[in-house]
């Protein structure tokens, strides 16, 4: 059910408009006479259509179209003009110009009259519907600009973070587009690529992709040696990882001079050990060699001193002849072959 406004000087005509529209429809009919009472009325209420005379003293039906159609509150409010034979063509012209929906030439069959204000009403209905969806699409449309600009917001936060993070590696990091572009890099990633090793990388990214398998490769730059490996993605992309293996490096130099040097050590002490075998054996017969010599010579000490004693008594005995005696010969000879031994 439909609230319509009629406006209507002539209440003959009125009543005969609001008859037939009871009559033949179920729609609320409320009627004013004049133009001023028009414009206090539709900003008081809200209705669904007006039925407007053209012809009323004072202000007319175009100024109160054009009024209504002035106002945001009533410029989408339907608006039938009853005009008279007579009137026709220049009313149409003019109503048009002023923003009028439909003309009604009266006399008019009520069934026409019907129709027509069913069809305006029609219009309206599908233009407040059109509107409507509008509306909800309008306001669907900035809350989810809203949230894209929050969800854009949270990812550069995520981004942002992940780039600082990635920062914080000594370990060169790159995400290599198809193209070999650098989609993500950290700043030890950037280093290595503004550096000559570029080319390596470019390569070592490449071979990971087009074998479909992670890739290895050594790298030498400003002296220090590094460890890149790149790994295949999707997309046909690849994730590059370029590690500073020098101190590693060192370390298992010094490790594996380490263990020479502990070889070298180990072989001298068993050579060492093989050598002192023989030479103690060796020293051990010449410290039992020089006690025997010892002995012998203590030996021939007690001889000559027995050679003495003799002497002695063999001259007390007869003088100063000699008498022949083998064993002070014996002792003599002892004496003279120590003598010798020991020059």
């Amino acid at each position: 059910m439909a609230r319509i406004l009629l406006v209507d000087d002539n209440q003959d005509s009125r009543f005969a408009v609001i008859e037939t529209l009871r009559k033949l429809t179920d729609h609320s009919i409320e009627e004013v006479d004049s133009g001023p009472a028009t414009l206090e009325r539709v900003r008081r209420s809200d209705y669904d259509l007006v039925l407007l005379d053209v012809q009323m003293p004072g202000m007319d039906g175009f100024e109160v179209c054009r009024r209504l159609r002035a106002d945001d509150r009533t410029r989408r409010l339907p608006v039938l003009f009853l005009t008279a034979t007579h009137y026709q063509v220049e009313s149409r012209l003019k109503g048009l110009e002023v923003g009028a929906d439909d003309f009604i030439v009266q006399p008019i069959s009520n069934q026409e009259l019907v129709a027509r204000i069913k069809s305006a009403l029609r219009v309206k209905a599908l233009a407040d519907e059109i509107r409507q969806h509008n509306t909800e699409l309008e306001s669907k449309v900035r809350q989810r600009t809203v949230d894209v600009e929050k969800l854009a917001n949270q990812l550069r936060a995520e981004r942002d973070t992940l780039r600082e993070t990635f920062d914080v590696f000594d370990e060169g990091l790159s995400l290599v587009g198809p193209t070999g572009a650098l989609e993500v890099v950290n700043a030890a990633g950037r280093r290595l690529y503004d550096s000559p090793v570029r080319a390596e990388l470019e390569s070592l990214a490449r071979e990971a992709i087009a074998k479909a398998a992670p890739c290895d490769a050594s790298v030498m730059h400003a002296s220090r040696a590094f460890l890149a490996r790149a790994y295949p993605v999707s997309g046909g992309r690849a994730v590059l990882s370029v590690r500073d293996i020098t101190q590693d490096r060192d370390r298992e130099v010094r490790r594996l001079q380490a263990e020479k040097l502990a070889s070298i050590g180990m072989l001298a002490a068993g050579v060492a050990h093989e050598i002192n075998n023989p030479a103690a054996f060796v020293l051990a017969n010449i410290e039992a060699l020089v006690a025997q010599m010892r002995l012998i010579e203590e030996k021939v000490r007690e001889l000559q001193s027995m050679r003495s004693t003799l002497q002695t008594l063999i001259h007390a005995c007869h003088g100063d002849e000699r008498p022949d005696c083998p064993i002070l010969d014996d002792m003599a000879g002892a004496t003279d072959d120590r003598k010798a031994v020991h020059a």
